[in-house]
């Protein structure tokens, strides 16, 4: 990072950092899901990812 020679990863995804969650059921998505927008961690999707 010192030299110039690189950067964060997240100037190529505009600054968002991503992880994929997966669980055995929906309801358990749907529980992590909440608690991790009760503690502010979820951007808003984007356009191309609203559900269809």
């Amino acid at each position: 990072m010192e030299s110039g020679k690189s950067a964060p990863l997240s100037t190529a995804t505009s600054g968002y950092h991503y992880h994929l969650i997966a669980a055995d059921d929906e309801e358990a998505l749907e529980t992590i899901g909440r608690a991790l927008a009760d503690k502010g961690y979820l951007a808003p999707l984007l356009p191309h990812e609203m559900p269809k």
